[in-house]
């Protein structure tokens, strides 16, 4: 990861970090009133899952070098990996499709902003 920028995964993870946390509440999220949690448990939980992704990302950017039309490929490409896990779900465990369509634009917009930032940022 030695030409990607840390301040740029930071920046990717709080930015992923706040644009989820948007869209999430103009939406709602009706699967988070079901379950209990402490309140701060969601945003360190969801921090720490952004820092995970953005590890990845960086790996492959680093090693793919990918300019605007590689990132946008990259990230499309990443995207197929929670497409097909919600998939799954919809099928052999029965969550509502539209759960999982509110789901995946959730990854959709948290994928394109990790890599763009983390691409373009060099």
């Amino acid at each position: 990861m030695s030409n990607v920028s840390i301040w740029a995964c930071v920046v990717a993870v709080v930015a992923a970090f706040v644009a989820s946390a948007l869209y999430y509440s103009v939406l709602g999220a009706p699967a988070a009133a079901e379950v209990h949690r402490p309140t701060w448990a969601t945003p360190v939980v969801e921090l720490i899952r952004n820092g995970v992704l953005v590890v990845l990302v960086a790996g492959l950017v680093a090693r793919l070098d990918p300019g605007l039309s590689g990132a946008l490929s990259l990230a499309a490409g990443l995207f197929l990996i929670p497409l097909v896990l919600l998939a799954g779900a919809v099928f052999h465990e029965g969550t509502a499709m539209s759960a999982a369509a509110e789901h995946l634009g959730d990854w959709a917009i948290k994928l394109l902003i990790l890599v763009l930032i983390v691409s373009l940022w060099r």
